[in-house]
Order: C-alpha cells, then structure tokens, then sequence
C-alpha cells in the first residue's frame, strides 16, 4: 500500500500526521509513505528525521495585506499542483491524507485530479475557507466539533473524528499544585493570558489579583513572556496569587486545578475537555474568521464553559464570574457531570461511519486503533525514559564517589604521572556532569529555582570549574564590566557558560592564548560574550555547531575526544531558560559566543 500525508506549519498538524503514519506502518507490512510539506516550515525538520521520504513544496499563506506576495503566491500555488501531480504520477498513492496547513490545498487538488482517494481534517470549529472549498473534492472530512459540520454542506460524507491533542494532555503526567507552593487542598484557578501574553488581558486582571486576599482560592497567573516584568512592577497581589511569565508544560499542571481561564484555542480546548476542567474562555478577537468566539461558544453551549468576550471584561466581571463557580457549588457540578458525559472524541477514536471504498475503510480502522493504542504507547514510553533518566542519573551520583576518591588518592600523592591521571579525571568528571544536565533537560522545572543572580559570580564559579584545564593550557583570562543582575538559575547558567569554556580550551591555539568574558546592556537585553583566539570554525559549519552530535572537522582531526554534545545541550537549556545564544566564528581568527539574557525575566518553570 502506498499512501501520502501532508500537514505543515505547526505541531499540531505534523504530530497526528505522523500518528496515522506510524500505524499504517505498524498494519501494512509493505507501506510506502510520502510525506509532502513546506519548504520552511518545522516539518522539514521533523519528518525526514523519522526516515519518512519528504518532498518540499514553496508555497505561503495569503497575508491579505501584501498583495504583490498574494499574486506571487498564486503562481506558486499552481506550481505546486503541477509537482504534486508529477509526484503522484510517479508514486501512484492509493490514499492521501491532508492533517492540515496551507501546504495540503496542492496536494489535494492534484490528488483529485488524478482520481486519488482523499482525506481531509478540521481543527476549529469554524472551518478555515481552502477546507470548505477542498470538502468539496475529498471523500472524508474529520472534524473535531459535531456543529463544524454544517459547514460542509456539500462534502460527501464528514464524520466526528475529535481533536487528537487532547489524547497528549492526558498522557503528560501530573505536577502536583504542592511544586508552585500552594497546598494539595487549594482551590486551584490557572489564568493563562497565552505563550507570549496580551497586555489587554494583563491590564483587566491586574487588579482584580490584587482584590482577592479574602477568598478561599487560589491563583496561578501566567502573564506570558512579554509583559511579565512590567506587569509585576509596582504590583501588590494579593497574598493567595503567584505570578509567572509561563510556564513550559501546562497540561501538566491543570491537572491539578479547580478552574482555567484562558483563550480558545483549537488545542487549548481540546486539552480542556480531555481534562474534564471547567473553565471560562475569553476568545482572541484578533484571530482569522472569528475561531476562537466560536470555539467557545461551542463549549458554552455544552455547559461546560463560561464565555466572555474581551471587550465586555473588567475586574468585577472577573470576579463575579470566578466566584460563582467556585462557590456555586451546583453549577459547577452541573459543568463537571457535562464534561464527564461527553463522548471523549478528542482521542480520534471513534468514527462511526464506514466508507464504502477500501483505501477509506483501512484509512478508518487506522484512526480507530491510533486513538486507542496511542495513549497506552505514549504511557508506556515515558516511564522508559523515566527509569533511564533515574538510571543515568543514579549511575552518576555513583561514579562521582570513586572519582572524588581518586582525586583525593592522587592530592596525597603528587607527580607527574598522577598529574596526568588527575587531568583525565577532570575530562572524566565534565563528561559526568554533561551527562546529568542532559538527562535532566527535559525536566528542568523539577531542578530549576529562578533568582535575581550576579552574573558575574556565575561567570566565576563557570571559571573555578574549569580553573585545572585553563591553568595547564596557560590560557589566560580578562573579564570586563560583569556586574550585571540576571534572572536565571545561577547552577544551569554555569554549567552552560563552563560548556563554552570548555570547549574554547579544546580547541585554543598553540600559544597566546586567551578566553575573554565581558557583559553589554541594551533596552531588552543583557548579553555575555565569551570569545576567544582560537583555531576558530570553518565558515560551512557554523550553522551545525549546535546539531546533536556534530563534531565537524575540528572534532574529526584536531581534538578525536569530541561527542557533538556540548554546544547541542547549551542551546537546548538556553531554549529551557529562556535564554538566546549565539555563536560567530573565523577560521584562525577565533570564536565568539553570546549568552543573551531578557531583562523580561522569561523564565520556563
């Protein structure tokens, strides 16, 4: 059997895409699979890393407003078809399936025009405009709302598939509310203002979170990453409220709340009614075709949620609708009972029509068995990954014991074969502790405590750790102007700029050689440089230095000890911190990095 997927521009489109394909992989013991997406967007990144062949397409989103780009865009659209015709003519699929973005409309019409079986789904309870136009065309629309349907009026048959992101929100394992300071018998209410924060939201619900020292509740406020320093200046919250600017896994965390205030987001309401959370729901006014009004008004429909609209919100408003169903002991009942009759179709488990031809009932019966198995495949691996972790991390602990005695063994006994001992102990022991910050990566807010810290200690303290190697090597050291506040956590900030260091000393010259560290300030930023003089980075691999496991050919000729590791983990815990990082480099000139630090405090819990 061969079959093409395309879906693009999101995690949300890509991640179920790559769901349906893993099962089909799983059933057809011949499967071919073609994956057509973007040229630049995060599936071309993702898909061909699962040993998925991936053809690009150039193509864009009509931005309405540049109009030379709209007409451009057309003529690529028509290009696309053409090589989506081509590829299909040569691959000869017996289904394809569209999971989503602008890059399936091509895709689509050249699968129509070659009499190819099709399949299309629907996130948002008003449909996007090239869906109703492709429902038209395929021979499956999925919906993730049951009232979506009227409008595929035309389509030949839709069928109630749900959205799959709820199936991932129920998989995460809980954080218990007793991790952000608040007891396991709180009343919980998470008011989330989104990823990067809406001044608006922030400047209605500000006083109201300094009105509310007499309630029961209590409230977790995530500002998002933009606003959370101008929104806590001068602020005096009332004592049962905790600010945050975000946090990094949210699903997490409702799990243990009362209530959730929030946009309507497709995911964010498929994740709500996963969860079985009451909530109330202020739509994005700013979103194409009104989705996220509509979104709500669905769940506020099902009465399992509150509906406000922005611009009717204030302080009082907040407050009055918060304390009626937290104190409305009935009605919030009522939502809860509403929420655990529902049909749980956010798992895509259940569709219920059959098609009448072949290629549509295997492309049925692989949704069914990817809603029912994923959640116990997805269970399954994170506690492999959380025993390993545990593992790694055990093992670790260990073998600092016998390392630290070594050491001691050879302080006690010093010449110059056990200086060389001690100086494959010091590689040893970095090597250890990379290994801990990596396995503890994907966890950071279990081992993260964000402080007003002096960068110029953390700097010091990056220093000490590395003061054997640079003192052998006779590197020498100039720091400048680092009496610099930071918001960070001052353990994983060292260990990022000892990476650096490290790695300077690796790789420095025979002679004259020099580390410099030294801090600037601007409107937004505060950033370390860290550079050096030497052997620097050919110009070809400067943009692969922070790929997993690339060494280039310094790490193939020059120092053979090279795993990849160091710079990948340094821009991944950056990425955890909210922290930017960035690196220049001149063959025989030198290397500099930059650590960039947002005075907005971002800071991923």
């Amino acid at each position: 059997m061969k079959i093409i997927v395309s879906a693009g521009g999101t995690g949300g489109h890509i991640y179920p895409a790559l769901a349906i394909i893993k099962k089909f992989q799983e059933r057809e013991s011949n499967l071919e699979v073609l994956y057509i997406g973007t040229h630049n967007r995060m599936e071309k990144d993702i898909v061909p890393k699962m040993n998925i062949r991936y053809e690009a397409l150039e193509i864009y989103g009509f931005s309405k407003t540049n109009i030379a780009r709209d007409f451009k865009n057309i003529f690529l659209i028509n290009k696309a078809i053409n090589k989506c015709t081509k590829i299909m003519e040569e691959f000869k699929p017996d289904v394809v399936i569209g999971c989503g973005g602008y890059v399936t409309y091509p895709v689509i019409k050249a699968a129509k025009k070659l009499g190819v079986k099709t399949f299309i789904h629907e996130q948002n309870s008003i449909p996007g405009k090239s869906n109703i136009h492709l429902s038209k065309l395929v021979d499956l629309v999925g919906i993730s709302f049951k009232n979506s349907e009227s409008y595929f009026k035309n389509a030949k048959k839709v069928v109630y598939t749900g959205n799959p992101c709820g199936e991932n929100a129920i998989a995460i394992k809980k954080t218990s509310k007793v991790t952000l300071g608040f007891k396991p018998t709180d009343k919980l209410i998470i008011i989330v203002a989104g990823s990067l924060g809406s001044e608006t939201l922030n400047n209605k619900f500000k006083s109201f979170l300094c009105s509310i020292d007499n309630e029961s509740y209590k409230v977790l406020y995530i500002t998002g990453n933009n606003y959370y320093e101008e929104f806590i200046r001068d602020a005096n919250f009332s004592k049962n409220v905790k600010v945050v600017p975000f946090y990094d896994n949210l699903p997490s965390i409702m799990k243990d709340a009362y209530l959730v205030i929030s946009r309507a987001g497709a995911s964010t309401i498929s994740e709500l009614l996963a969860l079985k959370i009451p909530s109330i729901l202020i739509p994005s006014p700013y979103v194409a075709n009104n989705h996220q009004y509509y979104n709500a008004l669905d769940l506020a429909n099902m009465k399992v949620s509150e509906l406000i609209e922005e611009k009717n919100l204030n302080s009082n408003i907040i407050k009055v609708m918060i304390n009626e169903l937290v104190y409305n002991d009935e009605l919030y009942k009522e939502f809860k009972n509403n929420l655990e009759k529902l049909d749980n179709k956010y798992l895509i488990s259940e569709i219920i029509n059959t098609p009448d031809f072949i290629e549509g009932k295997i492309l049925k019966n692989t949704i069914q068995e990817t809603g029912k198995s994923m959640l116990e495949n997805v269970n399954s691996y994170k506690q492999l990954q959380e025993d390993y972790k545990e593992y790694i991390e055990l093992w670790i602990h260990e073998i600092k014991i016998p390392i630290a005695t070594s050491k001691l063994i050879i302080e006690n006994n010093k010449n110059e074969i056990t200086k060389s001992i001690d100086e494959e102990l010091d590689e040893i022991e970095n090597y250890t502790e990379q290994a801990l910050f990596y396995a503890r990566s994907n966890t950071v807010n279990k081992d993260y405590v964000v402080t007003k810290s002096n960068l110029k200690e953390i700097v010091n303290e990056a220093i000490l750790k590395s003061k054997r190697a640079l003192l052998s090597n006779k590197i020498s050291i100039e720091l400048n102007d680092l009496e610099k506040e930071v918001f960070t956590d001052s353990k994983w900030a060292t260990f990022i700029i000892n990476q650096i260091i490290q790695n300077s000393i690796k790789y420095s010259k025979k002679e004259d050689k020099k580390i410099q560290l030294y801090a600037k300030s601007n409107n937004e930023n505060i950033i370390l440089y860290i550079k050096d003089n030497g052997i620097g980075i050919k110009k070809g691999e400067i943009t692969r230095v922070f790929e997993k496991g690339f060494t280039g050919e310094n790490g193939r000729i020059i120092n053979k000890k090279s795993t990849g590791i160091g710079l990948y983990l340094c821009q991944k815990l950056c990425n955890k911190l909210g922290l930017g990082i960035e690196l220049n480099s001149k063959r025989d000139i030198g290397t500099e990095v930059r650590i960039i630090f947002p005075k907005s405090s971002y800071i991923n819990l």
